[in-house]
């Protein structure tokens, strides 16, 4: 698929502009009508034209300007192209980094080419996406920069071995840019939802029997309504949810060895299934 721009409102964006990658459904939606209702102009990213185009255009509704672009996040070439497309914007005040996606299938045995995707996805294209935006958002003194993490990456996860690896990636590299341009004027905040009602867990049906019951699903809405909160108040780390805040702290002080026991015999039985994320 070759990265496809797309502007009917303005060529060239407002000062004021956020950038969100996987911005066709769920919280990367969530988050464009959020910033869209703050007034922010916007540039959508997106693998599937009709939702994208769908949420541009409630976007547009609501009077900003928003440009779409079409392009495959695990490729390098249309990487180069979209990087070089948020390079000519004059000024980026947000980027969410939501783009992502699971492979419930086991690391032993399978394919290498959905986790090297991963990677790219999940990794590669959020440092390099980073790398392009901050140093004008530093000389600025002011930004921000959301990457959508998840609970999960904080657990020991069969069959999720990939997803759960790289983001956690994303946990320390961004605890750790946060504290680097702390004094910036610049905001990095690592987001860890727990479930939450999106596409991305049409996998989970099973494994949200085995959950604890004190786990609340919540909406892409309320989450990025927690997430925006914690960006105004500059928090490094964003957990949406009391239930899942609980069980964060649990995971802090739950020796990993139990933990590893636990997550072994919960997703055990389900691997069976092939739906193991």
């Amino acid at each position: 698929m070759s990265a496809a721009p797309h502007d009917s409102t303005a060529m060239h964006p407002p000062h004021d502009t956020a950038v969100i990658t996987g911005a066709s459904s769920g919280i990367g939606a969530a988050f464009a009508v959020a910033l869209a209702r703050r007034g922010m102009g916007l540039l959508l990213t997106g693998r599937r034209p009709e939702p994208l185009e769908a949420v541009a255009k409630q976007c547009r509704a609501l009077g900003v300007p928003v440009q779409t672009v079409l392009v495959e996040l695990s490729d390098p070439a249309e990487r180069r192209s979209f990087l070089d497309r948020v390079r000519r914007i004059d000024s980026v005040s947000l980027v969410v980094a939501n783009a992502g996606f699971g492979y419930p299938r086991p690391f032993v045995g399978g394919p290498l080419e959905p986790v090297v995707q991963m990677i790219d996805v999940h990794i590669t294209a959020v440092v390099e996406l980073f790398h392009v935006v901050l140093p004008a958002m530093v000389a600025r003194g002011s930004g921000g920069l959301i990457a959508v993490s998840s609970l999960a990456s904080r657990l020991p996860v069969p069959g999720a071995e990939s997803y759960v690896a790289s983001k956690s990636y994303l946990n320390s590299f961004c605890e750790s840019l946060s504290v680097a341009v702390r004094d910036s004027g610049v905001t990095v905040q690592t987001l860890l939802p727990g479930f939450t009602r999106t596409d991305f867990h049409r996998y989970d049906t099973e494994f949200a029997d085995a959950q604890p019951r004190f786990l609340r699903w919540m909406t892409p809405e309320s989450v990025v309504d927690v997430s925006l909160r914690c960006l105004d108040r500059r928090r490094p780390v964003c957990i949406p949810g009391w239930s899942n805040r609980l069980m964060a702290i649990g995971l802090g002080v739950l020796p990993r060895s139990i933990l590893r026991r636990i997550m072994g015999r919960t997703m055990g039985s389900i691997s069976g299934t092939g739906d193991s994320q």
